[in-house]
């Protein structure tokens, strides 16, 4: 018996044993047995390709004999220069990778195994690695990558005639849509239903499966925002249709995602004994297989589980161990609603500077997942697919046009060139006699304008000299009344300029009551609508920053209406409370005085005004901080870390929504924790390249980066700042001036 004969004997066994359905991973006698005949086999391409389905085999269920076996392939493969061995063990090493969720490593593999293919001119092989790359990008939420993936795959299947692969790219692409567009149900229910009818003409019964799962995911998907029993049926059909399929065929990783599907809908209904059931079904699934991205899936549902059963600590478990996860796999759109739903678990656990930071970061992934550009590149793929199938049934017919065009064109372009010569002849002759005869009837009557236009200048000349004359004296007079003008509404602001400082506090009592402290006031326009107050009484520290309605002349007396009323009810206050005297209350006194002395009352064509305004009350002894707020926030610094305190979104003045009293926030503060108060001038200052607002973002920023440094210096960097940001020119060019009144106070504790 020759060797040949030997090694394809061989091959057959391993052909047999790996196409059985017993399972490697329960079955180790078969496969130790089956590594032990390939071991044994001489090292050439029928060794290569034993290998490649042996990987194939085992690639979810026995990660290191499927990687070890997978490089083994490659190395061989490339040895050999067997450039089809290359493409499947490549193919076969990035599906290992991509379900142990290494999506970095898969990708790899992919790319290599798309270049093999290529080499080889193998349509099928280039549309099944195009895919897998969609799948990892998918993954990964990019979602423009993965759709140009497989749309590129699709143009592929659909020329080779690959129905079961275009039903499967349907199927990917309506993924796609489905992890985008949230509120996009028609879009990926068309390209499941497209998958579906192609999988039934072909009788395709995982394909069949497949599509029922993903019709039924986007049916409940629906079925949350439309809450209709119809829609909720629809979806719970196609599961069951889709399980039935998949328990016949023992593929337990899509029972596990029907038990995941299935037991949202439970939840939902609040039947919560069926949805626990589903979810932990679901995940010992997964973790038996080790596919990490359904087992974050699960976590998040048992975390849900538990949130509704107002059981926060288990839910908050749960979380934690999904965030550690994926971000080992970097699974960025799960990343996103963790963060997302954590940052609500940790506020009604009442650790609100956790919930602000997990907040933040899920709005910045948000918004890196999913801007309005992406959108269009998606449409812009997806319709030139479209067209560039079009295009190639029109190039054939053109094609043909062409030929016979050509024949044509050639003999009238012939004819042309004779006619056009001798017509153009003819013109320029015909030309050259007109113009002639022009030039001279010109020049005569120029000459006959020339003597008109003489005389009649002399004549215009002396009458406009007398004009101007007059003129000049007019506009001297009224130049002058002008100037004088100006003059009084200069002195007359400038009073009101001395005024307004008057009755502000002056920087020496600042200087008095607070430790370290700084005022950055700059208004736009000579006087203020922003104005700031203070006042000690005992222990206490009363510090307020205000923004009142419209800037200048009209704003300033509304400060002067804000600084006199504080007066009066914190004095009054005083005298009634003592030193339990409340921020939020003085906001309360405060609006019903304003809507007194504007006389509002909520009915039409009355004055609207009023002021926002930030409230902070120190007490020393117990270091506690009071705020209440009127539409303004707080910053507070401890420990480098920055936490705002929200306001009530209501002014001190006339409300038309819920007029609600003013919330009495009490804040533990320490020895050195610095305090930040501003109102909305500095954010909404236009500036920079781009000619954009400064946004409270880049006011978070800025505090980050100075707030260990003097309270002094801070003042002039904070100024530094928003002149640099004014005067930036943007794309056009432009800089731009104060639009309105700017106040920061920062001072410490």
């Amino acid at each position: 018996m020759n060797k040949s004969y030997i090694k394809q004997i061989i091959f057959i066994m391993i052909i047999i044993g790996i196409s059985s359905k017993i399972s490697f991973a329960q079955d180790i006698s078969k496969l130790d047995s089956i590594k032990q005949a390939i071991k044994i086999m001489p090292e050439d391409t029928t060794k290569v390709n034993a290998i490649n389905d042996f990987i194939w085999s085992i690639k979810m269920s026995n990660f290191e004999d499927a990687e070890k076996s997978g490089k083994q392939s490659y190395e061989l493969a490339k040895k050999l220069e067997y450039t089809k061995g290359i493409a499947y063990a490549t193919k076969n090493l990035g599906a290992v990778y991509y379900y142990a969720s290494d999506n970095k490593k898969a990708y790899e593999y992919y790319k290599i195994s798309l270049d093999a293919f290529k080499k080889m001119e193998y349509k099928k092989g280039i549309a099944i690695a195009l895919k897998n790359l969609g799948n990892v990008s998918f993954n990964i939420a990019d979602w423009k990558q993965a759709l140009d993936y497989y749309l590129k795959s699709l143009a592929i299947r659909d020329e080779i005639g690959d129905k079961k692969g275009v039903a499967a790219v349907n199927d990917a692409i309506g993924l796609v849509y489905s992890s985008y567009k949230e509120r996009d149900f028609k879009t990926p229910a068309e390209y499941h239903k497209k998958a579906l009818k192609i999988n039934l003409e072909l009788n395709d019964q995982y394909g069949i499966a497949t599509s029922y799962l993903y019709l039924g995911r986007n049916y409940y998907t629906k079925y949350l925002i439309d809450t209709l029993k119809s829609t909720a049926d629809t979806a719970i059909n196609y599961l069951n249709k889709s399980r039935k399929i998949f328990e016949e065929q023992q593929d337990i990783y899509n029972i596990a995602t029907i038990d995941d599907i299935l037991g949202q809908i439970y939840l939902t209904n609040k039947k919560y004994k069926n949805a626990y059931t589903s979810f932990n079904n679901s995940l010992n699934t997964w973790k038996q297989a080790g596919y990490n991205f359904g087992i974050i899936s699960s976590y998040i549902y048992l975390s849900s589980y538990h949130s509704q059963k107002n059981e926060l600590l288990k839910s908050k478990k749960y979380l934690d161990d999904a965030l550690d996860l994926a971000k080992q796999i970097n699974s960025k759109s799960q990343l996103k609603e963790i963060y997302g739903r954590l940052s609500v678990v940790e506020g009604e656990l009442n650790n609100f500077k956790k919930a602000n930071e997990l907040t933040w970061m899920y709005i910045n992934l948000k918004d890196s997942l999913q801007n309005e550009e992406k959108t269009k590149e998606m449409t812009q793929l997806s319709m030139q697919h479209d067209f560039d199938k079009k295009e190639r049934l029109r190039e054939v017919e053109d094609a043909k046009k062409e030929a016979i065009q050509a024949e044509k064109d050639k003999t009238d372009k012939l004819i042309k060139i004779s006619l056009a010569g001798g017509v153009g002849l003819m013109l320029i002759i015909a030309f050259n006699l007109i113009r002639s005869y022009r030039r001279k009837v010109k020049a005569n009557n120029l000459l006959q304008d020339k003597n008109f236009e003489i005389t009649n200048k002399n004549a215009l000349l002396n009458q406009q000299k007398e004009e101007i004359q007059a003129q000049a004296e007019n506009l001297q007079e009224a130049y002058n009344e002008i100037e004088e003008q100006h003059r009084n509404i200069t002195d007359s602001i400038a009073y009101a300029q001395r005024i307004q400082e008057a009755a502000l506090p002056p920087s020496e009592y600042f200087d008095k009551i607070l430790k370290e402290h700084f005022i950055l006031f700059k208004p736009r326009d000579v006087v203020s609508g922003d104005y700031y107050w203070a006042k000690e009484i005992g222990n206490k520290t009363i510090i307020i920053a205000a923004d009142c309605t419209g800037h200048g002349v009209p704003g300033a007396f509304m400060s002067l209406l804000g600084i006199s009323n504080l007066n009066e009810i914190v004095t009054h206050l005083f005298i009634k409370m003592g030193e339990n005297i409340k921020a939020g209350l003085i906001l309360d006194n405060l609006r019903e005085n304003i809507k007194k002395d504007l006389r509002q009352t909520g009915k039409d064509g009355e004055s609207k005004d009023g002021m926002d305004m930030a409230i902070c009350i120190v007490d020393n002894m117990e270091m506690k901080l009071q705020f209440a707020g009127a539409q303004n926030p707080i910053l507070i610094v401890h420990d480098n870390i920055i936490t705002k305190y929200k306001p009530d979104r209501m002014p001190v003045g006339i409300h038309y929504g819920e007029e609600k009293p003013f919330k009495n926030v009490v804040i533990n503060i320490e020895k050195g924790d610095k305090v930040y108060m501003l109102s909305d001038g500095y954010i909404d200052q236009f500036g920079g390249s781009k000619g954009r607002k400064f946004m409270m973002k880049r006011f978070y920023d800025l505090i980050a980066e100075i707030s260990e440094k003097p309270l002094k210096e801070q003042k002039e960097i904070f100024n530094n700042v928003i002149q640099k940001w004014e005067k930036t020119p943007d794309q056009n060019g432009k800089t731009y001036s104060q639009i309105d009144d700017i106040l920061v106070i920062g001072f410490e504790i």
